[in-house]
């Protein structure tokens, strides 16, 4: 579980520049837009993804195909951390601590106020993905926007999900394949793994700066936090390298330039609420 050393201090990096945290998914992108480019004026033709990093392959199966249960266990080992090592006679406020305490510090939140702000991080975060490509009233937000827009299964089943098409249905045929046709679909690569990798990051900061401000403070904490960090360091690393990859495959590979903006856009909304513009109502270091 030992990390290299270049790897844990670009995590820790990550982890106190939340400005490089946010943009990194769109510089991606638009290099990923110039590679195919330049392929494409280079070969006059689009690059072709190899089989192991097709969405059919075992790194899309595993840390695409799971991301919801994979960013939901991570997120719960991040937040028992907080739970246990968090000190209400320390400020997390800065780079250390400032002690004595002031009247502001007097108001800071229980650790019941801190399982309850996570929660709604979780709801808040969940919702919003599962409204754009998992359900909407009946069919996504994705699914309506690329059905209104002309998209159809090849069976002329209208009724059919892009998936279900893919499927084959609710009435396949013996080694019948259905295949879909037009319309515009976003990228839900590009919205999974960038919202799930910022908001990894950022939460993955919150547990550095109270081990940092313990450490300072000679604190030893609970449950190990020296080990408990390398341990959630070590996952947070897998997770964030894997998604990383595929997102830099989905921007060089699959999709038109609009379904790639418009998913990373939709990705980057909920981080940009939980820890940007409303950060003070759900940061659990108040």
């Amino acid at each position: 579980m030992k990390m290299e050393p270049w790897l844990e201090k670009a995590l820790v990096k990550l982890s106190v520049s939340p400005l490089t945290t946010f943009l990194i998914h769109p510089c991606i992108l638009l290099v990923g837009l110039s590679i195919r480019f330049i392929s494409f004026l280079l070969l006059g033709v689009p690059p072709e993804v190899s089989k192991a990093f097709a969405s059919s392959g075992p790194l899309n199966q595993i840390f695409a195909g799971n991301s919801f249960e994979l960013y939901f266990a991570v997120f719960f080992l991040l937040t028992l951390f907080v739970f246990l090592n968090k000190r209400s006679s320390f400020s997390y406020d800065g780079v250390g601590t400032y002690l004595p305490l002031v009247s502001r510090d007097l108001k800071r939140i229980t650790k019941w106020q801190i399982v309850q702000r996570q929660i709604l991080k979780l709801v808040i975060l969940y919702s919003w993905l599962i409204l754009l490509i998992v359900w909407f009233f009946g069919d996504s937000v994705y699914d309506r926007v690329l059905k209104l827009t002309g998209g159809h299964c090849s069976n002329g089943d209208l009724n059919l999900t892009y998936h279900q098409c893919l499927r084959g249905g609710p009435l396949l045929v013996d080694e019948e394949k259905y295949y879909w046709i037009g319309g515009i679909k976003f990228s839900g690569h590009s919205l999974i793994l960038s919202c799930f990798s910022i908001c990894l990051v950022m939460e993955f900061s919150k547990v550095y700066k109270i081990y940092r401000v313990n450490k300072l403070n000679s604190s030893t904490g609970n449950f190990g936090s020296g080990k408990f960090l390398s341990a959630l360091m070590f996952l947070v690393s897998v997770l964030l390298i894997s998604w990383t990859l595929l997102f830099v495959i989905t921007s060089i590979y699959f999709h038109t330039i609009t379904e790639k903006i418009v998913g990373l856009g939709c990705g980057l909304i909920v981080p940009y609420i939980l820890y940007f513009r409303f950060d003070y109502m759900f940061d659990v270091l108040n």
